[in-house]
């Protein structure tokens, strides 16, 4: 006699099912889901299993659940890996950032993500990062809109990558990104300063010198982190 697949076995048949569906683009970002009915006929399962696979799908990032307008697929994946990157470095040093673990991981990943854009950045690309700089230097004074401009250059250099990757890890540290920069504002000459910086980046990426990216980004995080450093002292 055939065995019946258990609630469980039934359960991770649907989650894996729409799982692939979604990551092979059946179900586009931003697409809202068929009804529950419409799934518990398509899966063969109770309105229980549909539920549950979905609330544990919404919890990897791959759907927006929302009361009384229905389950949509989710249009950014970052937010679980941005949520847990921030709670570990809380945790990490007792419920205060520590901005010394914080700036470690970005002179791995941003000077990498800055010699990778190098040679690869497409117009539309090095337009965006163009229009980031003047931001900057229109904003030298107001610490959100400087903040804004900046965090808006670095989005553009890793989507200048062209590898989804490198845009999703950067995109999960953003919050804790623009906490860390509004911390270590210091003013009209210090963000002058920073502008001029990024600038020589966006020169060496649009040149297609992977090693001056990279050095130039090395030399704006090392005066970031000093930047800090005086501001808490």
């Amino acid at each position: 006699m055939k065995r019946q697949p258990t609630n469980a076995g039934r359960l991770e048949t649907v989650v894996n099912g729409m799982e692939k569906r979604i990551l092979q683009g059946v179900y586009t970002p931003g697409e809202r889901l068929p009804g529950e009915s419409s799934l518990q006929t398509e899966w063969g399962v109770s309105r229980s299993v549909v539920r549950e696979a979905m609330k544990m799908l919404a919890s990897r990032g791959l759907l927006d659940i929302q009361q009384g307008r229905g389950t949509f697929v989710s249009e950014s994946t970052e937010t679980p890996l941005r949520d847990q990157l921030a709670i570990t470095l809380q945790r990490s040093s007792r419920g205060e950032t520590n901005w010394a673990d914080l700036l470690e991981v970005r002179h791995v990943l941003e000077v990498e993500v800055a010699g990778r854009a190098a040679g690869r950045a497409s117009e539309t690309a090095l337009d965006e990062m163009c229009a980031a700089v003047a931001e900057m230097r229109s904003h030298p004074d107001q610490p959100k809109g400087y903040v804004d401009a900046d965090l808006r250059f670095h989005r553009a250099l890793a989507e200048a990558t062209g590898n989804p990757l490198w845009i999703a890890l950067l995109n999960s540290l953003n919050d804790l990104l623009r906490q860390y920069r509004e911390e270590g504002f210091r003013g009209k000459a210090s963000a002058l300063h920073a502008a001029d910086q990024h600038e020589q980046i966006l020169c060496a990426v649009e040149q297609g010198d992977a090693a001056a990216a990279r050095q130039a980004m090395q030399c704006h995080l090392q005066r970031s982190q000093q930047d800090i450093k005086t501001k808490s002292s």
